[in-house]
């Protein structure tokens, strides 16, 4: 007589906690009549076996490649701060002239954090220190050719007139369009008195060589420079 074989159906245990991978067991019952009973499996039952199992072991293999590659994958907030550019200080441009304790001229600073490019504009006419001082507006410039332009406003002294009879802060626009070079800024600089718009500003050439100054202003980003920026024109900005 041939053994009794067969192949009882899936045994499914409970799910567990978490993500764990769920297992299912197949067990083969057989009961033979006697020792030298020859086992066999019905083709249905072998196949379904066979199924199980491919399907276990590709599960293994899934986790292992996840388990893997999860350690070793950046997060979002990594990959951002080393997309993020830092604020550069590209120099200071000047042709300021010196007589005691006077001065006289134009001064920029510049800095850099890609794409933009920002600043801070001092006209001196008199007493050193404390030098009127604007922050760059509308600062337009081109990398390939150095072509920069921008506007600032200062006020640099007070202001009377034949409106203004009792004097009132002055309004200094300034507006710059020129090159910048590695060691020099040149163009032309027109200054309007904003308060009459309608009168002839004065324009002139100037070449603004750079020097070597410490920066008035130590940043690692726009956002910080802004902060420390506003506490200098707290004293020294336009009041208008």
């Amino acid at each position: 007589m041939r053994p009794k074989a067969g192949l009882a159906g899936p045994r499914w245990f409970p799910r567990p906690a978490g993500d764990q991978p769920i297992v299912c067991i197949a067990v083969l019952t057989v009961k033979p009549y006697n020792d030298n009973a020859v086992i066999g499996v019905g083709l249905e039952g072998s196949l379904a076996l066979l199924r199980m199992l491919r399907y276990s072991l590709r599960m293994m293999l899934v986790f292992s490649a996840v388990a893997l590659w999860s350690p070793h994958t950046p997060s979002v907030k990594q990959s951002s701060e080393k997309v993020i550019p830092r604020a550069i200080y590209i120099g200071q441009f000047s042709n300021m002239t010196f007589t005691g304790e006077h001065a006289y001229g134009v001064s920029v600073a510049l800095w850099r954090q890609d794409p933009s490019v920002f600043g801070l504009l001092d006209n001196a006419e008199g007493l050193y220190g404390d030098t009127p001082s604007g922050v760059l507006e509308d600062v337009k410039f081109d990398s390939s050719s150095g072509k920069i332009s921008f506007s600032a406003k200062l006020t640099t002294g007070l202001h009377t007139c034949a409106q203004h009879k009792d004097p009132v802060p002055s309004r200094d626009l300034f507006k710059f369009e020129g090159t910048l070079a590695k060691d020099r800024l040149e163009g032309t600089l027109t200054r309007f008195d904003a308060w009459h718009m309608e009168q002839k500003p004065q324009t002139g050439k100037v070449t603004l060589k750079k020097v070597d100054e410490v920066p008035l202003i130590e940043a690692q980003s726009y956002a910080e420079w802004k902060l420390k920026a506003n506490e200098v024109l707290k004293l020294r900005g336009a009041k208008w």
